[in-house]
């Protein structure tokens, strides 16, 4: 395929030549997805649901890039590649474009995210005239279903329903980002509305459903932070009532749009608080009823001036001591409010596991008090907790999760347990200010980027059991001078990486 600015070709270009792992599969992928169209022709790709499957049957066991593929082409990104092409652009500004996109709303790595783009370009862009031509024909499934997609056609601030009379269904983020929406009325023909479908249109303030439409993705609205009013009229599925927006068929919380209210109390009969249902509430206390039965990740994400969540004495579920959610057990502390002012906590006795971003951005603490029956840190726990300045975590640990202390910038001081056997991935990563780090013997595996940009890390200690450590594993820690004691791979590695290191 050749460049339309400068008539290069395509083929092996550093816009977008992957690296690592993902080099030996290009080449196999590419072949396989332009056989698939010589056979089923080129606008097979435009049918998401039959392309996967032929991608199932063609190349069973390239499931990682198989999903890389589809959800790239969920994302819209091949429609942004044509129209860029189409439009002249230089090449590079494309690529840039569109791999950018791929990383921040895929959160896949840079390699990965260039991966799928020269793919696509080597292999989907042939013809883009041909295809364009049908650009606007409606996207259909298996079952014949005609679908809006992202990126099919633009919209002025108010979407009728004359704009949607065409479609049976609102395809996946196909309303994403189109920030100069303000109102959104959808008739009764659109039977599905799929997940993500309108996230990040930032304007958004009024969306009108009516009764025809039967299945609603989860987080349509993720993102919206100016939606104030969701109508639903007659929906035997959904209903919008208070500020609720409730899957009535499974009992879901899925958006508070009230979001001026101070005190919130969740309507009795949700059993679920969906994932975002919170987001940028400005509530300063949560009341979970009685029948709630679970709290989805990052239920309340964004909540930054939420101060308390308390629950009803008849849940079953769920308990709060001073105002901080937990399990009914107190095994799990779920989440502590993260507009809390409060600069130390002391962890309930009896708490074996700080759950997944249970004190995410909780900007105020200085200190956390951990008990001695705690075995687990989750996965972002204490992440971008910026006030924390010393880290002693007790010999009862096993665990230290993913990015769980990552971007605690202020803190200084970390002491490891013997006993914990693996630190995870980014555990450590942005902690700028920690100077020193002793991993103990009990340690077998630091993850990948474990103390990435500690910028002010000037010493650490890795003992003989350490049999892995990940890539990036100390990028960014400029005066790093690593002590080994009796382990060879560690040697290789800090030579392998540049680092300064002293064997013992």
């Amino acid at each position: 395929m050749t460049d339309k600015i400068s008539g290069s070709t395509y083929m092996g270009s550093h816009y977008f030549e992957p690296s690592g792992e993902y080099v030996r599969t290009k080449r196999d992928l590419e072949d396989i997805i332009l056989r698939i169209r010589q056979e089923y022709g080129s606008d097979i790709v435009n049918d998401i649901f039959r392309f996967n499957a032929l991608l199932m049957d063609y190349a069973p066991s390239m499931v990682k890039e198989r999903k890389l593929i589809i959800n790239a082409l969920r994302e819209g990104t091949l429609m942004q590649l044509r129209r860029g092409v189409e439009a002249n652009e230089p090449i590079d500004e494309v690529v840039g474009r569109c791999t950018a996109l791929l990383i921040s709303e895929m959160f896949i790595t840079e390699a990965a995210a260039r991966y799928v783009v020269g793919v696509m370009v080597e292999s989907m862009l042939a013809d883009v005239a041909a295809n364009e031509e049908n650009s606007d024909e409606c996207v259909r499934d298996l079952s014949g279903e005609k679908q809006l997609i992202k990126g099919e056609k633009s919209f002025g601030t108010v979407v009728s329903e004359s704009d949607l009379k065409d479609y049976d269904s609102i395809g996946y983020k196909a309303f994403a980002y189109e920030r100069q929406i303000t109102e959104v009325n959808i008739p009764d023909n659109i039977k599905k509305i799929y997940p993500k479908a309108f996230k990040g249109c930032g304007s958004l303030k009024s969306v009108s459903i009516t009764g025809g439409t039967e299945v609603i993705g989860r987080n349509i609205f993720e993102g919206c932070i100016c939606l104030q009013n969701v109508i639903i009229q007659n929906n035997p599925n959904y209903t919008a009532e208070d500020g609720f927006f409730i899957d009535r068929k499974n009992g879901i919380l899925m958006q508070y749009t009230d979001r001026g209210k101070k005190t919130v109390s969740v309507a009795n009969g949700i059993k679920v608080i969906g994932r975002r249902a919170f987001e940028f509430s400005e509530a300063e206390q949560i009341i979970i009823s009685e029948s709630v039965e679970k709290t989805e990740e990052d239920a309340f994400f964004c909540t930054m001036n939420l101060k308390r969540i308390d629950t009803d004495e008849n849940n079953r579920h769920f308990r709060s001591p001073d105002g901080v959610l937990h399990s009914y057990d107190g095994k799990v502390l779920i989440r502590y409010p993260q507009g809390r002012t409060d600069v130390a906590y002391y962890l309930e006795n009896g708490v074996a596991k700080i759950g997944k971003k249970a004190f995410k951005d909780a900007v105020f603490l200085s200190s956390v008090s951990f008990t001695d029956t705690l075995k687990e840190i989750g996965e972002s726990a204490f992440e971008n907790c910026t006030g924390i300045e010393s880290i002693i975590i007790p010999r009862s640990v096993e665990l230290i999760g993913e990015r769980a202390f990552r971007y605690c910038e202020s803190v200084g001081n970390v002491i490891l347990p013997q006993g914990i056997v693996s630190i995870g991935a980014c555990a450590f990563q942005g902690c700028g200010n920690l100077k020193g780090i002793s991993v103990p013997r009990s340690v077998c595996e630091i993850g990948n980027m474990a103390f990435m940009g500690c910028q002010s890390l000037k010493r650490a200690v890795i003992q003989e059991n350490v049999s892995f450590i990940g890539d990036g594993t100390f990028d960014n820690c400029p005066d790093i001078e690593i002590t080994v004691k009796n382990n060879e791979y560690a040697a290789v590695y800090c030579k392998m990486h540049k680092i300064n290191y002293t064997a013992v």
